[in-house]
């Protein structure tokens, strides 16, 4: 039995697109008999999310190497999966002397570990320019490694349905959504006529309060924390969401999509995929004005062909089936004598 660990994080302000990430990475590997999985983590929200998910978790009070490896030679831990937005130190050399083998899932090409592997599923390729290639990394780059629920790699295979009429519009901004984007939108949005609204709270959004007064006399619906979001996606005819690791679940399920990014990296993100034809962005949320989301939206709206071709680009980003390659290769390597 090999022991894994996933170094991940989730919170309000750091979003919990990680800690998705790595659950659903975590639950491909253990389809494998041989490994036995816990993860390190610092803050309380995305904690919780995965004790809900039946994993043990190890705390860190902050992000220090020194205690990290601490707990990773306690646990006599084999592998060491990373999912974070960077990793700013190379603590490779450490890892090696303990004869632990890493995994970096890596999106803005920053991290510093020089890992065994490391994945990076990103679209924008200009972020795997800063790389070392002259060292014993391995590298996985591109969409074919997309990690993705499993029902995601079944919907991308089939053909979506776009209503002549935009009706139904799901509003999801994420697992935290720090700035309360969600609530700006629906003020935005609950004076248009014959809209059907339903709104996605992840688990570490902070202001429901807030955004049940906005709702108040209203038919909108909330949902809290959804296990699955593909669902939701086919049944509404516009998402409108955040810039993160969505945009992917929107693309292979053929979603077309309103993006309000919410930091700079987002920013990247959202402008990459609308180059891609896949989705409609307006400029990052502290400068987008409400004028620009509504008519943003209206455009997408009022135009079914558009969001028949959004739709069928979306298509050809991802199968959907980037979590099981990387499970796959995850396995066989850590199951070898041999690093790489």
């Amino acid at each position: 039995m090999k022991t894994i660990a996933i170094r991940t994080d989730g919170s309000q302000s750091y979003g919990m697109g990680h800690v998705q990430n790595a659950l659903t990475l975590a639950a491909y590997l253990k389809r494998y008999d041989d490994f036995s999985i816990y993860f390190v983590m610092i803050f309380p929200e995305g904690m919780e999310k995965v004790r809900q998910h039946g994993y043990d978790t190890e705390t860190l009070r902050n992000d220090d190497l020194k205690e990290l490896l601490q707990v990773l030679k306690r646990r006599k831990t084999d592998l060491l999966i990373t999912d974070l937005l960077e990793i700013k130190e190379d603590y490779s050399e450490d890892l090696q002397k303990a004869n632990i083998k890493s995994v970096c899932c890596d999106i803005l090409g920053r991290s510093r570990l020089k890992a065994d592997l490391l994945f990076n599923r990103t679209v924008i390729e200009k972020r795997w320019e800063n790389y070392d290639r002259n060292s014993k990394t391995k590298f996985f780059l591109g969409t074919r490694y997309v990690v993705l629920k499993p029902e995601y790699g079944l919907i991308c295979s089939q053909t979506r349905n776009i209503s002549q009429t935009a009706k139904n519009v799901l509003i999801t901004m994420g697992g935290g959504d720090e700035f309360n984007i969600t609530t700006r939108v629906v003020r935005i949005l609950k004076g248009f006529p014959d809209l059907s609204l339903t709104v996605v709270l992840g688990s570490a959004f902070a202001d429901e309060d807030t955004l049940r007064e906005a709702v108040k006399g209203t038919s909108i619906k909330i949902i809290k924390d959804v296990p699955s979001l593909a669902k939701l996606f086919l049944e509404n005819d516009i998402v409108i969401g955040a810039g993160g690791s969505t945009l992917y679940e929107l693309a292979c399920t053929g979603t077309p999509a309103l993006i309000i990014p919410m930091n700079d990296h987002q920013v990247e993100n959202a402008e990459a995929f609308a180059a891609k034809g896949s989705v409609i962005s307006t400029r990052i949320h502290s400068e987008a004005t409400d004028k620009e989301i509504g008519e943003s939206f209206i455009k997408i709206a009022d135009n079914s062909v558009l969001r028949k071709m959004m739709s069928n680009k979306g298509k050809k980003i991802t199968d959907g089936k980037g979590a099981e390659r990387v499970a796959e290769i995850i396995q066989r390597f850590a199951s070898s004598e041999e690093n790489v």
